[in-house]
C-alpha cells in the first residue's frame, strides 16, 4: 500500500524540522511527501530543500507562483498526491512514531472506512501538552462525527480523495471541512479515540481564532455560555437557503459511489429527505422573521412542534428568532 502525505507550508522555518523529523521515525514510512508552498519569504524552502536531500522516501516540493490561500494550498498538494492512503500533515505538529501504521491497521480492519481522524493532544508553542485532547473538549457538548474535523489527524483513502476534488470555490469551505462534510454524508467517516499527535498552538495558527483550539484547557461551560451568547445576541440570523454544496457532490458522484459500494441507497435516500426538511425549515425561520414579534409566536411554535429547529440549536434558536429584531 503506497502511503502519501499531503503538506501544506507557509513561513514555516520556526517548527517545521520538528515535523519533518517526526515523519522520518515513523514505524511505517511513507512512500512519499507532497509539499505546496505558498510563497515563502523565510527559510521553509531552505529547509525542505536540505530534507528533500537526506529523505528516505520521496520528496516532491511545489512552489506557487502567487499566494493561493491555506484551502487552495492544500488542495494542491493533495491534488499531486498517487497514494492508496493519504494523510495530512501541518507544518507546525508533531506525529507520534506509530500514527501511519496504526492508522494502516485501522484501515484495513476497516474497508469500509474512506476517512478516519484519530485524537490530538493540545499543546503551547513549546509542544508541552496542556492535559486535554480535543475529543476530550468535544464530548458532551459537540456532535464529534459532524463537528470534530482536524485536518492534521485526517488520513483518506486515495480513491475517495479523487472523487472529493476540486474542493468548491466557497470562502465558507476549508479542505478539511469538505472532506470530512463528503465522507459524513455517506456514512464512511470514522473517528479513532487514540491520541497519535502533539497539535501545537500559537498565534500564527491558521486556527488560533477558533474557540475550540485554544491553548488552555476548557470546560463545558466554556462552549455552552459563548453559544448561548452568540445565539441569542448576534443581530442576524444565519439562515442557508442556499444549496448545500456536498448535496451538489452527492448527487453528481451518487452512481460511482453505489457503483464501488461506498454508500447504500437507502442512506443517500434519507440524507436527501432530511435536506428537504432542512431547507424548508430555513424557509420557515426566513419567513416568520419577517413578522412583527407577537405574530412570530404561532410560526415558531408549529416549527417547534415539526421538530424544524432540529436543525439548529432547537429551543435556544427559537428563543432567537422571537427576540432578533
Amino acid at each position: 500500500m503506497k502511503i502519501s502525505i499531503a503538506m501544506a507550508t507557509y513561513n514555516g522555518e520556526k517548527y517545521i524540522q520538528e515535523q519533518l523529523d517526526s515523519f522520518c521515525v515513523q514505524t511505517r514510512l511513507p512512500d512519499e511527501l507532497i509539499v505546496s508552498d505558498d510563497g515563502s519569504s523565510d527559510a521553509t524552502i531552505h529547509i525542505l530543500r536540505s530534507f528533500q536531500d537526506n529523505a528516505l522516501f520521496a520528496v516532491q516540493i511545489h512552489e506557487n507562483s502567487e499566494n493561493q490561500g491555506y484551502t487552495r494550498n492544500f488542495e494542491r498538494a493533495l491534488s499531486k498526491c498517487s497514494g492508496e492512503l493519504v494523510f495530512l500533515s501541518d507544518q507546525d505538529d508533531v506525529w507520534f512514531p506509530e500514527k501511519i501504521e496504526k492508522c494502516i491497521d485501522v484501515l484495513g480492519r476497516h474497508p469500509e472506512t474512506q476517512l478516519l481522524i484519530h485524537d490530538l493532544s493540545y499543546c503551547t508553542e513549546d509542544l508541552t501538552e496542556i492535559g486535554q485532547t480535543k475529543i476530550e473538549r468535544m464530548e458532551k457538548v459537540f456532535d464529534l462525527d459532524h463537528d470534530f474535523i482536524t485536518g492534521m489527524a485526517t488520513v483518506v483513502r486515495g480513491s475517495f480523495l479523487a472523487l472529493c476534488l476540486p474542493i468548491p470555490d466557497d470562502t465558507s469551505i476549508t479542505h478539511d471541512s469538505w472532506l470530512h462534510s463528503c465522507a459524513s454524508i455517506i456514512g464512511r467517516k470514522r473517528i479513532v479515540s487514540e491520541v497519535m499527535a502533539l497539535y501545537r498552538r500559537h498565534a500564527s495558527n491558521a486556527t488560533s481564532m477558533n474557540a475550540l483550539n485554544v491553548s488552555y484547557t476548557t470546560t463545558i461551560r466554556y462552549f455552552k455560555k459563548g453559544e448561548l451568547k452568540r445565539l441569542l445576541f448576534q443581530k442576524t440570523a444565519p439562515l442557508d437557503t442556499d444549496s448545500n454544496k456536498v448535496y451538489e457532490w452527492l448527487e453528481e458522484h451518487k452512481a460511482t459511489l453505489l457503483a464501488n459500494e461506498l454508500t447504500e441507497r437507502e442512506l443517500i435516500e434519507r440524507r436527501f429527505n432530511q435536506e428537504i426538511q432542512r431547507v424548508q425549515a430555513a424557509i420557515s425561520r426566513s419567513e416568520l422573521l419577517k413578522l412583527n414579534r407577537i405574530r412570530r409566536i404561532v410560526p415558531i411554535v408549529r416549527l417547534m412542534i415539526s421538530s424544524g429547529y432540529r436543525f439548529y440549536s432547537g429551543w435556544k434558536s427559537a428563543i432567537k428568532d422571537f427576540m432578533v429584531n
